[in-house]
């Protein structure tokens, strides 16, 4: 590798580095808006699966078992 290739990856690795610093994560989201802490427990806890549930009662589980 040349020395201004070098010089790239470098350069590459550093703006890396700033990005990552700079991308706001989850917690720090969390921190400045309570509000978008309940939406994402809205959105984790979908009505798909009370939907497709099929409702068995106790002895027919057992001899599904």
């Amino acid at each position: 590798p040349t020395p201004t290739c070098l010089g790239l990856k470098a350069l590459l690795l550093l703006l890396l580095q700033e990005l990552k610093r700079s991308t706001p994560s989850k917690d720090s989201i969390a921190m400045e808006n309570p509000a978008y802490v309940a939406t994402q427990k809205e959105v984790s806890t979908s009505k798909f699966s009370e939907k497709h549930v099929k409702r068995v009662t106790p002895g027919e589980r057992q001899t599904l078992l």
